[in-house]
């Protein structure tokens, strides 16, 4: 087989496997852990999500949560929430900004303004516990305590997992097959299979993962090709940067090792 296609194939298959392990909670208990245990406890049976796809390239996919219908619920969330009823079924909020424990305070979304919507329909009730999309008034915004901390997600972990996910998208390619084929399999740096193997197969393998990532959750096509761009452009500048270290690397290896 040649080096070209077998560096495509484990590539592909490493990537993938860490975006799997990157995204393996991504379902509906997870979000709600995340998201909705810390306001409204655990999840309630039957409890189902859909992701609804950002309208424009600036604007920000929103996951809703499908609740059978209980009264007993509608009224938690409209109070824990302080939402504002619109029009028949439609409640909504101007603005929320949650107050987290002292041990949370250091969490980066300790400022996030969330702006939760509650629908009632036929088939249940309909719940985003933030829509990023709407524009709210600063002014009638709300400061409200989580009333179920307990719940609320390790920030530690979820820094790591958004800085794997990050590397993972953004440079991993470009410095997985530079260090397999210049540093690992010490090949020269000027042949037709290092530019192939170096920059065009990481190029290409970072722009399908970017794609599929950002589009997967919900973002709109335009904003998940750009993402895929800038992912092609990171990795080739990531791969450069490996491909002009490797000469300095080789002379202080060999120089140790002497």
């Amino acid at each position: 087989m040649k080096p070209s296609n077998l560096y495509a194939i484990i590539l592909t298959l490493t990537y993938a496997l860490l975006f799997w392990l990157g995204n393996s909670d991504h379902n509906t208990a997870s979000g709600w852990n995340k998201e909705v245990a810390p306001w409204l406890g655990e999840l309630p049976a039957g409890v189902e999500s859909e992701t609804v796809r950002a309208k424009t390239a600036d604007g920000y996919p929103c996951t809703y949560y499908l609740i059978p219908h209980n009264e007993e619920m509608k009224q938690k969330i409209i109070s824990t929430f302080q939402l504002i009823e619109g029009k028949p079924g439609y409640y909504f909020s101007e603005g929320i900004t949650p107050l987290y424990p002292e041990d949370k305070e250091v969490d980066l979304k300790t400022f996030e303004t969330i702006y939760p919507i509650l629908e009632v329909e036929q088939r249940g009730l309909r719940f985003c516990p933030n829509d990023a999309n709407t524009q709210g008034n600063p002014s009638a915004v709300k400061f409200i305590d989580i009333p179920y901390p307990q719940y609320l997600p390790d920030s530690a972990t979820e820094m790591q997992r958004s800085l794997m996910l990050a590397v993972l998208c953004y440079m991993f390619p470009g410095v997985f097959c530079c260090v397999g084929w210049l540093w690992i399999q010490k090949k020269p740096i000027r042949s037709r299979e290092t530019l192939i193997i170096c920059l065009a197969i990481p190029a290409a393998v970072a722009f399908v993962g970017a794609f599929a990532d950002f589009y997967i959750h919900g973002f709109h096509r335009n904003y998940a090709v750009f993402s895929a761009v800038f992912s092609v452009v990171t990795n080739l500048i990531s791969a450069g940067i490996v491909i002009a270290l490797t000469a300095p690397v080789k002379y202080l290896w060999r120089t140790i090792w002497k």
